[in-house]
């Protein structure tokens, strides 16, 4: 339950100097992820709008939350898209790591992993990845997480088309 020490001790990242190492978490991710668990414990729900400087490490931090509540969690189901192919890779990256990296103990069981989705089975939980423009990404679809990167890239009415509700509100 306890996210940060989870990431320390559970989840591997490539540093900067393309190490494979733990994620001990730098003081704007603790910052950030204090105001997400305390928006989810006082309302339900995240919903938070990023507008940062470069190399923070944010997106890293989101993926790890992401995953770490998608592989914890029964019967979620979340959704990461980014504005272009190779974001969309490098996000694809930083999960397969984290999946495969994780001890034992909290790695569960793989349905199926694809370049598109992982599937955990026991869970009944998933994650897709997708690029902003592909057609009907997320129609259909009953998403509990999200990770939307660099939206003001996306092509236009891409997030009115995919989102129902979401497009018509912030669009």
């Amino acid at each position: 339950t306890d996210f940060q020490f989870y990431a320390e001790h559970a989840c591997k990242i490539r540093t900067k100097d393309g190490v494979i190492a733990p994620l001990v978490l730098n003081r704007v991710q603790v910052r950030f992820l204090k105001h997400i668990i305390d928006q989810l414990a006082t309302t339900g729900r995240i919903r938070s709008v990023i507008l940062k400087g470069r190399q923070q490490g944010l997106s890293t931090a989101v993926s790890a939350y992401l995953y770490w509540w998608l592989s914890q969690h029964p019967a979620q189901k979340g959704i990461v898209i980014a504005h272009e192919k190779k974001s969309t890779e490098a996000l694809l990256d930083m999960y397969t790591r984290l999946h495969e990296n994780m001890p034992v103990m909290l790695k569960p069981t793989t349905k199926y992993k694809s370049r598109r989705e992982l599937s955990f089975s026991v869970l009944d939980s998933s994650l897709m990845i997708a690029t902003a423009g592909s057609e009907n990404i997320a129609r259909g679809e009953t998403l509990q997480c999200m990770h939307l990167s660099e939206v003001s890239f996306w092509p236009k009415l891409f997030a009115k088309e995919n989102f129902n509700e979401i497009g018509r509100a912030h669009v």
